[in-house]
């Protein structure tokens, strides 16, 4: 694991795909996954968070060198996986990233945080425990196996580490603040971090895009095509 007295010199990426065309179907998802695994296996990179819904796929990774071959990877094999399992169809599968530094570790797990959460937001489940495509299921019941690299997260919190974690996830679950409503605020509290954190480094094609547009836009310009 990399640390520095800056928190993290790794590539931090945070992953956005468009899913709506390929993860309806279980069994796509599931591949998607298997692809993760295997690109793990050939680029050796730690994948703290992640989450899939119908609507977008997001991934925390940590690379050690630029993350463009990782990315690639993903996107070519599950264009062909679909091709292959639609011939009759077009699945064009665009995946927007942004390469960042994490300077500090309250970003680091207000950004997991977003990811378990994304599945509530989008009004797919009350509780991100209940949502079977993230990695917040592995964090709170310890799977031997997991996808997930746990780690990191874990060190941030007390000796209660799964009670800890649930709870700093869902406290604002309790308020009853409506899923859309929750997501607004908790993207312009992000947006505010970036603001706040100057020392944020971060890439794109498109030099002049907010710094927030990730989570605030469902059409983010840096496309791998």
């Amino acid at each position: 694991m990399i640390r520095s007295s800056h928190m993290y010199n790794g590539n931090f990426v945070c992953v956005q795909a468009d899913t709506d065309a390929g993860f309806l179907e279980e069994a796509n998802r599931f591949k998607f996954l298997a692809l993760v695994s295997e690109a793990k296996t050939i680029f050796s990179f730690h994948l703290h968070a992640y989450s899939l819904t119908p609507r977008r796929t997001l991934l925390l990774i940590e690379t050690a060198a630029p993350p463009g071959a990782v990315i690639r990877f993903l996107q070519n094999a599950y264009r062909q996986y679909l091709t292959d399992k639609y011939p009759a169809e077009s699945h064009a599968m665009k995946i927007h990233y942004i390469e960042q530094k994490v300077w500090t570790r309250h970003f680091f797990i207000e950004l997991c945080k977003f990811i378990h959460l994304a599945p509530c937001f989008e009004g797919l489940c009350s509780r991100p425990s209940e949502w079977k495509w993230s990695s917040y299921d592995s964090y709170i019941h310890i799977k031997p196996a997991s996808l997930t690299d746990r780690a990191l997260l874990y060190s941030f919190f007390p000796a209660e580490t799964l009670s800890a974690l649930r709870t700093f996830h869902e406290r604002e679950l309790e308020s009853g603040t409506a899923a859309g409503d929750l997501f607004a605020i908790y993207t312009s509290y992000l947006a505010s971090m970036h603001a706040i954190h100057k020392k944020t480094s971060l890439f794109s094609f498109d030099q002049q895009q907010d710094n927030a547009s990730f989570f605030l836009s469902e059409n983010v310009s840096c496309t791998i095509e």
